[in-house]
Formats: structure tokens, sequence, C-alpha cells
């Protein structure tokens, strides 16, 4: 299984790997950076570390708009930085 792991924290980086040692595990510091890996085809799951704030909700919606509609997402959010359910549509065709 190949898994897609975005996230800029390299704490939760190595963490992750830890956990999921068994697995091929490609890293992206963010979305934008996990398109230009041109690998939609080729994951199976993308955990997305939402962590640590920023725009996460536009990040993930893009990384449905350009391919990944097809791949489940676990999303590592919090209550300091949380993510509205509601913005994030994946689009259907």
């Amino acid at each position: 299984m190949k898994i897609l792991l975005i996230t800029f924290d390299k704490e939760m980086e190595k963490k992750i790997q830890e956990l999921l040692k068994d697995y091929q595990i490609i890293t992206a510091k963010n979305g934008e950076e996990a398109l230009l890996l041109n690998i939609a085809g080729d994951v199976d799951l993308v955990i997305y570390d939402a962590l640590a704030g920023g725009i996460a909700e536009d990040d993930i919606n893009k990384l449905y708009e350009e391919g990944f509609q097809n791949v489940p997402f676990i999303i590592l959010m919090d209550d300091l930085f949380p993510i509205d359910p509601g913005n994030i549509k994946p689009k259907h065709k």
C-alpha cells in the first residue's frame, strides 16, 4: 500500500512513518507539492496533517479537483485548528 503523507511538521512525519513502517510512505509538505509529484493514480491513501493550521480546506479541495477524488483521505485535526467538513466537497462527475 502506498500512502501519501502531507505535512510540513518533521516530528509528525517521523512519528507517522514509524507507526506505518510496513507501508510505502511518500511525503509532501503541502497540497501543491503533492500535486507536483503527479502520483494521484498511484496512492491508496492520503494522510493530510491539518494540525498546523493554514489553508487546509482549500488545499484538500484542490487535491480532490486535481485527481485525488478516488483516494480515501485521513485528515488530522484538532480543536485549535478545526476544519469545517461542510467546506470539503469532493467533486462528483
